[in-house]
């Protein structure tokens, strides 16, 4: 991983050789995680990944379609983002829509997306099939009083027994150190609730807390070790 992340350290977004060469490493990186997510699921074993971008989402996703005996997944994701942009080369916005393209994601339910901040393909995509999407924006659980305990059962009622991923996207928490840092989100407090919930439900299978930038206090990484003790304590009931 350290060499693949020297080799980006000089490439420009910007120029279209490079930008490539970017994408290139990005489908590398993909090789590396998803090898090591497929082995801890075909051991019975749980992952819970810490760190990285949200790229890592498809790996995630499509290690645990390969440990599960090519078995597709539900995932929920508590993202203000719902990162389905096109299929233009993989980036942090298109792990999903890549899952889905190559059958490693079934069902897709993302919770807490601000309408301000996805794009307008983004809102067709999640409006256009009924079958694969359901969603939740902040907006929806801020002025229609949506409960923690409703959104957790529309998420289980869409599921239907299919094994569930769980992403965090650590963006989602209202000024916490991420890749898109925001003083507009859901609170600590409540997505320690949600992940909570949802880790108590039947077949979990993975855990991924993304995005998270570490702070100079330390706040960060002590936020992701309350998120994993959550999980794991809903996990243990």
């Amino acid at each position: 991983m350290h060499q693949l992340q020297q080799r980006s350290l000089d490439l420009r977004n910007h120029i279209p050789d490079e930008l490539h060469t970017l994408r290139d490493l990005v489908q590398e990186v993909d090789k590396v995680v998803s090898q090591v997510i497929r082995t801890v699921i075909a051991a019975g074993k749980t992952p819970i990944v810490i760190g990285g971008g949200h790229n890592n989402a498809y790996p995630v996703m499509k290690g645990t379609y390969q440990g599960l005996g090519k078995r597709p997944v539900a995932v929920v994701n508590i993202d203000p983002h719902a990162d389905i942009r096109e299929l233009e080369g993989r980036h942090s916005g298109n792990g999903f829509s890549y899952a889905i393209a190559d059958g490693y994601l079934e069902k897709y339910f993302p919770i807490g997306l601000h309408q301000n901040y996805n794009n307008t393909y983004t809102w067709k995509t999640l409006n256009g099939d009924a079958g694969l999407f359901r969603y939740l924006t902040a907006e929806d659980m801020l002025f229609g009083n949506i409960s923690t305990a409703d959104t957790v059962k529309q998420v289980s009622k869409f599921f239907k027994g299919l094994p569930v991923g769980i992403e965090v996207d650590m963006d989602s928490i209202r000024f916490t150190e991420s890749s898109a840092r925001t003083p507009v989100g859901l609170s600590d407090g409540k997505v320690r609730k949600l992940l909570h919930l949802l880790a108590s439900g039947k077949n979990i299978v993975y855990l991924n807390l993304s995005e998270g930038i570490p702070s100079p206090e330390g706040q960060t990484g002590k936020l992701q070790a309350y998120l994993v003790a959550d999980f794991i304590r809903a996990r243990s009931l």
